[in-house]
């Protein structure tokens, strides 16, 4: 672990030895909550920002970086320092630098997801970053891309929690995004779920679905919204029959 990090930190390091370095510490960061917090100690999170923040044309070091970042902050108690140490504004650059690129898309967006589950104080840093408008875009930019599309609705549901960032979201379409993503993928259980709590923090009914179906000309102009809301529907009553079996 101290080579990789020193890696890392090596000014003008080759990228292709970066991006091992961010691979690296990603594959660790992923094997348990140890590994996580022996990442965190060794420097890790600061070495792997610093790389991002020297080599932001790489697009496959941003993926491995923000890959690396994900996995760190899905522990919770690593949510502060690594906010701390930039990883915010270090993936919200990687996610806005590489729009195009599927790949980093789904890894920023997972970061992102990880990080709004931290509170107030990392939901502002990702609000003030543009990072709610990224992953939205990056929403739209790959809406074929069911992996992208179910992190996307994962980041906006943890984000929209917060009243800035919904607002900001709500205003810029959101609604409408998730509801396509989700009519698209009905499939896709993850993307589901998230988006059906997205689309509730963003105060969406079912009924406001189902107007904007109408108001559209159907279902085909819609984005098949009156299908979303009937998935909504049927996610809902599924976790009512989860909670009550519990």
């Amino acid at each position: 672990l101290p080579l990789v990090v020193a890696t890392l930190g090596a000014a003008g390091a080759p990228p292709a030895a970066a991006e091992w370095g961010c691979a690296v510490v990603a594959s660790l960061a992923a094997t348990s909550s140890e590994g996580r917090r022996a990442v965190a100690l060794a420097g890790g999170a600061a070495a792997v920002c610093g790389a991002m923040a020297e080599r932001r044309a790489s697009p496959r070091l941003q993926e491995a970086g923000c890959r690396a970042l994900a996995n760190l902050a899905s522990e919770r108690a690593l949510v502060a320092p690594l906010a701390h140490a930039g990883a915010i504004e270090r993936v919200c650059a990687a996610a806005k630098a590489h729009a195009g690129d599927a790949r980093v898309a789904e890894e920023a967006c997972a970061a992102l997801a990880n990080f709004a589950v931290g509170g107030a104080v990392p939901c502002q840093r990702i609000y003030e970053a543009g990072g709610g408008l990224a992953a939205l875009a990056a929403m739209g930019s790959h809406g074929k891309r069911g992996v992208v599309l179910q992190e996307g609705c994962a980041a906006l549901a943890n984000l929209t929690q917060h009243a800035a960032a919904a607002e900001q979201l709500a205003a810029a379409g959101a609604g409408r995004v998730i509801a396509g993503a989700m009519s698209e993928h009905l499939g896709n259980e993850r993307l589901q779920i998230f988006g059906v709590l997205a689309l509730d923090n963003l105060g969406y009914s079912g009924l406001d679905l189902d107007e904007q179906s109408e108001a559209s000309g159907g279902g085909g102009g819609g984005g098949g919204l009156s299908s979303v809301a009937a998935a909504r529907k049927a996610e809902r009553l599924k976790r009512t029959q989860l909670d009550v079996a519990a």
